[in-house]
């Protein structure tokens, strides 16, 4: 009802009540002139209590603008003659904003009652929660009021989660970690022993047995997570030899003893060096012959002989560094092998013999018994042996020959091409065509009338006793068959080179069948194993087994076929090195991982301050950084080419170049201006210790055809050692800032006509030539101190320091780099993919 009242007396003003409407003439009062008095008898100025402002009395302005109404106030205005009324409707405003304000016409009163259909206060997310106002006047303010909350006994926070203490505090749901709580489930299969942590339930990466290797069915690499002794991290190898004839993979490579390369015996060198990687050993193998399925002998690069016993590559000692090319045996005691500049050698069941009975490098070798063997090679080259001595003969031809065999009757086979094909019987050359003109590599003799023959474009022919036919209709001019083994007529192996890859056939005596293709060209000889098959072999050091089936399994673990460019040595499990494809590579003291990523470029230096801050320097002004994650590009096309790389921090890396020192500051790479005309081949350094790895003090040397040597503040030129035209490679022992000494490589004027390297010492301002006459070419050095320097120089060794210097015999391929260890371990990379070491 007092709401009615209020809307009535409302619509009473608006329809009954004229705002200003009532106009009334009005007069002027006070209008006297006499200065001291006022016209109703008052004095001027002072109070007027019956001066009224119109001429109208006060009785009749208000009879003339009251219009009755307690709820609408009324007030006047004269303006000239006008009397103007004016009405406002009584707010009654008690300036409470929890009240409702009216004005009560028939009661005559202001009337003022609580609010009762406000809106709530808000949630806890909400701007009205934090006004610090009663917004719906239940005399709560803001977080005190229960509409600002999301709770109001404990039970109403419950989150489901396990892992938190579920409180309500003042209207607020408070989530505390619970951690330690046993009973969580994070949901996940692949985790174990779930627990609280953080108020998060998380499990540990399944690990059933305990052996620090992720499940298989989980991503990870343990194939049997129930077992702790079959693990990816206990790998198959010589050090455990148990584990490689057990007939289990344990190391979770799905290779199972001998088929494991992990289980191959590394190749040593009797200076101690034995190879890394590829294992057993990276030399070529380019010819191979079977005595027993356990006994095949195969020869290859740099006079590199190897005796398969059925599960290793047994070295056996080489009187040449010659490459051999072919090797032949009679039984196990009597063995001959050939190779450039006409070598022969001789097993006696002992030790190898060397002799030079031609004058032409020889390639094929074959024979019926010990005392009737033919050799063949370049420019026509052919010798007998007779049990006692090698004799030359005329084969007739210039051409070079690549393949020999002796039938039943002495008479010798060999050829040139398809269309000389040469058969000698003691008097005369009889020549045979097979109908294709191509190059012979292979020939193999089964039978007096059954012969297999093999080379470019796809020959393949077959002398049944009168004729030569070439059985392969293909005539691709990028098939190549390289080898034949048989062990009877029906029984023949061969295989073919085709582009990238290799290709290995069956013949059952009535068709050739393709038992299967790799994915690798680098297969080159093929030796027999009796009826389970064939051992293959070649390049890098390469060697597969395939059988029946047929199934390849490699047995080797070679590397990319690629050069290794340099190496570095944070510890023995973190070897990095990096090759001419620009591939990184980390042993982790077990095997080598290949890291995700490449460099765009041929990698020709690399630095590193952890395992995951790798600098790369590759030909064509590039630089890659590895960072534990993946190989990116920091420095593209820089226009002189790079030579060397050295980082102090991860914020302080230099790069040598063409005519340039660069350096990276963390941020940016920027010139550093010291000589245009100097050509830096090497950048190499030596830091002082410090927490602070930015301000650690530094010793940096650039050196090729000029020496540049920084301080930390200043370069400065330092004098090139006398008879030296160029700086190739330095060494700085570590911790010494700044360096008392400097050990380094030099070449003079008459390289690389003849041995004018020299290795070097800097002391006391000067330099001194410690010893010379080292190969101009592939020239490192590196040290543990001054008192174990290592220098390489081509194919050679030598360790010393300034008292003397002893050589030390390498595994045989040209060494690209070394670093050597604080504890003397010294490693080496080069050719053949080779990373190699020698342990103390």
């Amino acid at each position: 009802m007092k709401r009615l009242g209020f809307f009535f007396i409302v619509i009473l003003f608006l329809s009954g009540v004229s705002s200003c409407s009532d106009s009334i003439p009005k007069q002027t009062s006070d209008a006297g002139q006499d200065a001291g008095q006022d016209d109703d008898g008052g004095i001027d100025g002072g109070p007027d209590q019956q001066e009224i402002p119109c001429t109208l009395s006060q009785f009749e302005i208000a009879d003339a603008c009251d219009n009755g109404s307690f709820c609408v106030a009324w007030t006047y205005d004269c303006q000239g003659e006008e009397l103007t009324c004016s009405y406002q409707i009584q707010a009654c405003d008690d300036q409470d904003p929890c009240t409702r304000d009216y004005c009560d016409e028939i009661g005559k009163s202001c009337n003022h009652e609580p609010a009762t259909d406000k809106l709530p206060e808000g949630t806890a997310e909400q701007a009205e929660c934090a006004n610090k106002i009663d917004d719906d006047c239940d005399g709560l303010i803001d977080m005190a009021d229960p509409d600002c909350g999301t709770c109001t006994i404990d039970q109403d926070c419950d989150d489901q989660n396990p892992c938190t203490d579920d409180l309500c505090s003042d209207f607020a749901c408070l989530f505390s970690p619970a951690d330690g709580q046993p009973a969580c489930d994070d949901g996940d299969a692949c985790t174990m022993d779930d627990t609280c942590l953080d108020g998060v339930c998380q499990g540990l990466p399944l690990d059933n047995d305990g052996d620090g290797a992720l499940a298989e069915s989980c991503g990870g690499s343990d194939c049997q997570d129930g077992d702790p002794t079959i693990t990816p991290l206990t790998p198959e190898n010589q050090d455990s030899p148990g584990l490689c004839s057990d007939g289990i993979d344990n190391d979770c490579d799905q290779l199972v003893d001998s088929a494991d390369s992990s289980c191959l015996q590394p190749i040593c060198s009797p200076g101690g060096f034995c190879w890394l990687h590829p294992l057993p050993q990276g030399l070529t193998l380019n010819g191979s012959w079977s005595v027993a399925p356990n006994d095949i002998w195969v020869v290859g690069q740099q006079g590199t002989i190897l005796r398969w016993d059925g599960a290793n590559l047994i070295p056996s000692p080489s009187p040449t560094n010659s490459d051999l090319w072919a090797v032949w045996a009679a039984d196990a005691s009597r063995a001959w092998a050939v190779g450039d500049h006409g070598l022969v050698l001789e097993w006696n069941g002992s030790t190898w013999s060397a002799s030079h009975p031609s004058g032409k490098d020889l390639r094929a070798i074959r024979g019926t018994s010990a005392n009737d063997i033919c050799a063949v090679g370049l420019d026509g080259g052919m010798i007998r042996f007779d049990g006692s001595k090698w004799s030359t003969l005329n084969s007739d031809t210039s051409q070079d020959l690549y393949s020999v065999e002796i039938d039943s009757l002495g008479n010798i086979w060999t050829a040139s091409t398809g269309e000389d094909i040469r058969q000698w019987d003691g008097n005369q050359w009889t020549v045979f065509g097979s109908g294709t003109n191509a190059e012979v590599y292979a020939m193999w003799r089964v039978a007096d009338d059954d012969i297999w023959l093999g080379g470019a474009w796809a020959i393949r022919a077959r002398f049944d006793g009168m004729t030569w036919t070439d059985t392969d209709t293909s005539t691709s001019s990028v098939r190549t068959y390289l080898a034949f083994w048989a062990n009877a007529g029906d029984q023949v192996w061969a295989l073919q080179r085709y582009i990238g890859h290799s290709d290995f056939y069956f013949f059952n005596g009535l068709e050739w069948n393709k038992l299967g293709q790799i994915r690798d060209s680098s297969y080159k000889t093929i030796a027999g194993m009796g009826n389970d098959g064939i051992m293959a072999f070649g390049r890098y050091g390469l060697i597969a087994r395939v059988d029946n089936t047929p199934t390849l399994t490699v047995l080797s673990s070679p590397m990319a076929p690629a050069t290794q460019q340099a190496v570095i040595a944070l510890s023995e499990q973190q070897v990095l090195c990096t090759n001419t494809t620009g591939q990184l590579m980390m042993f982790n003291g077990a095997r080598f991982v290949q890291l995700p990523g490449a460099a765009a470029a041929k990698t020709v230096d690399i630095s590193a301050t952890a395992w995951n801050d790798v600098w790369l320097a590759s030909e064509g002004g590039k630089i890659h950084h590895w960072n534990g994650e993946i190989i990116s590009l920091v420095l593209d096309d820089f226009p002189y080419p790079f030579y060397s790389v050295w980082a102090a921090s991860p914020s302080r890396v230099w790069v040598a170049a063409e005519n340039k020192i660069v350096r990276y500051n963390g941020v940016r790479w920027s010139d550093v201006h010291f000589r245009e005309d100097a050509a830096f081949m090497k950048i190499r350094g030596a830091t002082a210790s410090s927490s602070n790895a930015i301000q650690a003090a530094v010793d940096l040397w650039a050196v090729g055809s000029k020496i540049a040597r920084f301080d930390g503040v200043w370069w400065t030129e330092v004098a090139m050692p006398a008879a030296v035209s160029q700086i190739v490679d330095l060494w700085i022992p570590s911790g010494q800032v700044p360096a008392q000494e400097v050990w380094a490589l030099g070449i003079g004027d008459a390289c690389p006509q003849s041995n004018d390297g020299k290795i070097l010492r800097f002391a006391d301002n000067s330099w001194q030539v410690i010893r010379a006459g080292l190969a101009c070419e592939n020239l490192s050095i590196h040290a543990s101190s001054p008192d174990n320097v290592w220098v390489a120089a081509g194919r050679n060794l030598l360790q010393g320091s300034q008292s003397g210097w002893t050589e030390i015999e390498g595994l045989g391929p040209i060494i690209k780099d070394i670093y050597v260890l604080p504890d003397g371990q010294v490693y080496i990379v080069g050719e053949s993919a080779m990373v190699a070491t020698r342990k103390n």
